[in-house]
């Protein structure tokens, strides 16, 4: 048995084969650190009231030696949700794991003024071809205590209404 064991490893190894990793070229440093640097700022706590009056708790963690920011709205409730915002190249990735139980991924390529607008990229774990998803969300960095986030949702064959979240920071 003993004998086989660098065939096995020769075995799993070979297994375990992947394509190469994608290589980022041509990054530009200072939309890199704007995008992530918005996002990093918004660590702490946060009251936010929804299109429909009802309010609740967001939190923002900078996680992954600062390579990734987690927000996690209304946690503790039945419709708790966690948005994970991280780098790719040039661009900030927001992908939105929804009490709806699918995970659209959207992404933004640069901070306008005060703004952050992420664009729909890909929605994972669809059930159905009629069932909706978020597909843009827009972040308004009103001052370092105060911001907005609209969301909107996608469905196929009519257009959903905007839902706008106003946030203040608690801690």
């Amino acid at each position: 048995m003993i004998r086989f064991a660098p065939l096995a490893v020769a075995l799993i190894a070979l297994s375990c084969h992947s394509t190469s990793p994608k290589v980022m070229t041509n990054l530009d440093m200072n939309t890199r650190n704007q995008l992530l640097d918005a996002v990093k700022s918004l660590e702490g706590t946060w009251e936010c009231k929804g299109p429909d009056g009802s309010t609740g708790r967001t939190e923002f963690h900078v996680s992954s030696s600062g390579s990734a920011v987690r927000e996690i709205m209304f946690g503790g409730t039945e419709h708790e949700m966690t948005n994970m915002y991280h780098l790719d190249g040039n661009t900030l990735v927001l992908t939105h794991y929804c009490a709806a139980g699918n995970q659209p991924r959207m992404c933004a390529t640069r901070k306008d003024g005060n703004s952050l607008v992420f664009h729909f990229d890909s929605v994972c774990d669809l059930k159905s071809p009629s069932e909706s998803y978020m597909g843009q969300v827009k972040i308004d960095l009103i001052d370092k205590d105060h911001m907005t986030q609209t969301w909107e949702s996608f469905s196929p064959g009519k257009k959903e209404p905007q839902m706008v979240f106003a946030y203040t920071r608690v801690k």
